[in-house]
């Protein structure tokens, strides 16, 4: 066995149980209960950016401020971001400053 075959079959596999994992079909959830979801209907779209460290930084101080301020609640990065985007969207709407 050649050192070039090796890593060669490795990946094959690789790819042969990635393949089978893309064609299987999805199957419904069918667990109950869990954590009650943040939004009526869900979330169905998706916002990617791009940012600094720095932002970063002070978004997960603004978590941390958040979870002291109320423990019973469950807020994560996202949550936060997601708050002050509806926040600063409702502030333009109505003509005000941010």
């Amino acid at each position: 066995m050649s050192r070039q075959a090796r890593p060669t079959r490795w990946l094959d596999k690789e790819l042969a149980v990635c393949k089978r994992i893309a064609m299987a079909r999805p199957t419904p959830a069918t667990k109950k209960g869990g954590a009650p979801r943040k939004a009526p209907n869900g979330l169905s779209e998706v916002l990617y950016i791009r940012t600094s460290p720095e932002l970063l930084e002070s978004l997960d101080a603004l978590v941390a401020l958040e979870r002291e301020a109320n423990p019973m609640r469950s807020i994560s990065r996202a949550d936060l971001a997601r708050e002050i985007l509806h926040r600063g969207v409702e502030a333009k709407k109505k003509g005000s400053e941010l």
